[in-house]
C-alpha cells in the first residue's frame, strides 16, 4: 500500500517535471511545487516565476538573468536581483522599487530607452542614454540638460 503510493507521487512528480520542461508556465498548474520543479520552469521560460510559491533569491536571479522584465514578478527585491535585471534588459528598470545611481546608470548603459523611468536623473545617466540611443534624448526631464546634450553631441 505504501509503495503504491510512494510509486503516485513518483509519477506525478516526474510528469510535472516532463511538462514544465516543455512549458515552463505549466507551473501554474502543478500543486506540489519543489525547487527542482520551479527551476526547471524557469530554466525553460523565466517568467514562469510568476508562478512560483515560494521564491528563492536563486530562482529569482534564474529569472532574471534569463530576462530582466521578470523583476516585476520578484517578490523581495534585492540590489543584487534588481542589478541583474537591469543588466539583461534595462527597461526593467520601471520594476526597481528602490532606484540607486549605480542601477539607473547600468539600465540606460543597456538601452538608453530606459532614461524615461529614471526618477532622478543626472547629467551622466542623461549623457549615457542619449550615446547608447539617440532617442533617449527625449526622456530628458530637465529642458536645459535635454539642450545642452543635444549641442555636445550634434544631434
Amino acid at each position: 500500500m505504501m509503495s503504491e503510493y510512494i510509486s503516485t507521487i513518483i509519477e506525478s512528480y516526474e510528469a510535472d517535471l516532463k511538462k514544465v520542461k516543455q512549458d515552463g508556465m505549466a507551473l501554474e498548474y502543478v500543486k506540489e511545487q519543489t525547487y527542482e520543479l520551479c527551476l526547471a520552469a524557469i530554466q525553460e521560460y523565466g517568467y514562469a516565476l510568476q508562478f512560483v510559491k515560494e521564491q528563492t533569491y536563486e530562482l529569482c536571479l534564474a529569472a532574471v538573468q534569463q530576462h530582466g522584465y521578470t523583476l516585476q514578478f520578484v517578490k523581495e527585491q534585492t540590489y543584487e536581483l534588481c542589478l541583474a535585471a537591469v543588466q539583461e534588459y534595462g527597461l526593467a528598470l520601471e520594476f526597481v522599487k528602490e532606484q540607486t545611481y549605480e542601477l539607473c546608470l547600468a539600465a540606460v548603459q543597456q538601452m538608453g530607452y530606459a532614461l524615461q523611468y529614471v526618477k532622478e536623473q543626472t547629467y551622466e545617466m542623461c549623457l549615457a542614454a542619449v550615446q547608447q540611443y539617440g532617442w533617449a534624448l527625449h526622456y530628458v526631464k530637465d529642458s536645459l540638460l535635454r539642450e545642452k546634450l543635444r549641442l555636445e553631441l550634434k544631434l
